[in-house]
């Protein structure tokens, strides 16, 4: 049955680009209190450090989460600088902490602002293939779209950008005016865009529409991260989505790295009768037990308008956006649709030190039923490859297409058995995707 499809509107989301290494997305926010890319508590107590080598050494004897695991003694004097050393003390499966630029961070989660091109792509063997470009963003404006490839910047080609390791550096840094030429290819050939990095307002619901399958009317929200300007534009989609009769909602994550798990709770609220249940738990380590804390779910009317629900996700699906997914699953049921996600069961705290935000994993996290320590991600029911073809909110885009199929036939469809990304050549991609805005590991948007 092909589905007729009620456009509502399609809308931007988040970029940003951070030159910290390991910035992790899971989203970024100025350390207000509260913390970013999975939890929130208070900050960490300031260490009376003079350097950032010997603040982020007293900070992870306090607070890091495997701080018992720290080796004793630490001499600041061993490090170069502060990358140096978190690189060098951080345990096997911290993949997370990271050391963010302080403006950057207040740009993305306190002015809701990023400089970047506002793509996101897959790198694959002779191009990058686009995923996402922002509707506010420079590259959308400049004609860049989802499922374009990209074969060459400023006539390097992206085969010898890979080969001499100089892909990252060839987006420039993350500031206004940094202009590059991008080569690409779609279905209408091959030509050259000119695009030049600009500050553009995030936009956290990326798409959304309505599909008509029968006599069943379905919703579709992309949302972006989970910061705090991200809800309002989240329930007005929700609201019109209603308003046309919407009896059940596709959420899809894709791309979404995470943010703030009060945010989350907020977002979930509106997925279901779940008011006063828990969402999360955050625990510390031993010295840090009283800061243990549940984030809880609210009242919201919306709550009980959708009859099902379905998750859309990929290798970005991170953090506070994975403690959403699990944190529902034990009130309702919902069905994931899509790749596994990256694996967060973690989250911090952000301090700033001088012009650093040191984002240091503090706490583990756990749902109601005490699932945690998902470090090997979250696996879909139907696992469908996002081959990026189709647009976001088309009811002919890969993933929303089987999510549309799975809601009419309760079944896998067949596409999550031939959807298998292909380069240019014609080899399999691999699966790295970049992204920027926040720290994180999988993805970093540019």
């Amino acid at each position: 049955m092909q589905p007729s499809t009620v456009p509502l509107r399609a809308i931007p989301r988040r970029q940003s680009e951070s030159r910290a290494r390991r910035l992790l997305w899971p989203a970024l926010a100025v350390a207000l209190g509260v913390a970013a890319c999975g939890g929130g508590a208070e900050a960490p107590a300031s260490p009376g450090a003079t350097d950032k080598v010997s603040y982020l050494i007293e900070t992870m004897r306090s607070w890091y989460l495997w701080n018992t695991r720290l080796p004793d003694p630490i001499d600041p004097g061993a490090y170069t600088d502060e990358n140096q050393a978190l690189d060098a003390l951080r345990v096997t499966e911290d993949r997370y902490s990271n050391i963010a630029d302080a403006s950057e961070y207040q740009r993305f989660y306190g002015e809701g602002k990023s400089v970047a091109f506002g793509i996101l792509y897959r790198v694959r063997t002779d191009d990058l293939l686009l995923l996402m470009v922002s509707p506010n963003s420079p590259g959308h404006a400049a004609g860049l779209r989802r499922s374009q490839r990209i074969l060459a910047i400023d006539g390097e080609s992206i085969t010898l950008l890979q080969a001499q390791n100089r892909l990252d550096a060839a987006f420039g840094p993350a500031e206004p005016g940094i202009m590059r030429r991008f080569t690409i290819a779609d279905e209408l050939g091959q030509r050259d865009i000119i695009v030049t990095k600009a500050l553009f307002d995030i936009a956290y619901v990326i798409a959304e529409g309505l599909f008509v399958r029968g006599q069943r009317r379905i919703g579709y929200v992309h949302f972006y991260s989970f910061a705090d300007p991200g809800v309002a534009p989240w329930q007005a989609a929700l609201d019109r989505l209603i308003a046309a009769g919407a009896q059940d909602l596709i959420v899809d994550l894709r791309t979404n790295g995470g943010g703030l798990l009060a945010t989350a709770a907020t977002i979930g609220s509106s997925l279901g009768d779940m008011a006063g249940k828990t969402m999360a738990t955050l625990r510390f380590n031993d010295a840090h037990s009283s800061s243990n804390r549940a984030y809880l779910f609210r009242a919201d009317e919306r709550g009980n308008r959708f009859e099902r629900l379905v998750w859309l996700t990929d290798a970005n699906t991170c953090s506070a956006a994975e403690s959403l997914i699990l944190g529902v699953a034990p009130w309702r049921p919902a069905t994931r649709i899509g790749a596994t996600s990256c694996g967060k069961p973690v989250g911090f705290t952000p301090s700033t030190f001088q012009d650093k935000v040191f984002n240091i994993v503090s706490f583990s996290l756990e749902n109601a039923l005490g699932v945690t320590n998902y470090f090997t991600g979250l696996a879909p029911d139907c696992t469908v490859a996002d081959d990026g073809r189709g647009q976001f909110g088309e009811a002919d885009e890969t993933l929303t297409a089987a999510a549309l199929s799975w809601l009419d036939t309760g079944s896998c469809p067949a596409i999550a058995q031939s959807a298998t990304p292909k380069s240019g050549s014609g080899e399999q991609a691999p699966a790295s995707t970049r992204r920027g805005g926040w720290p994180d590991p999988p993805t970093m948007m540019r």
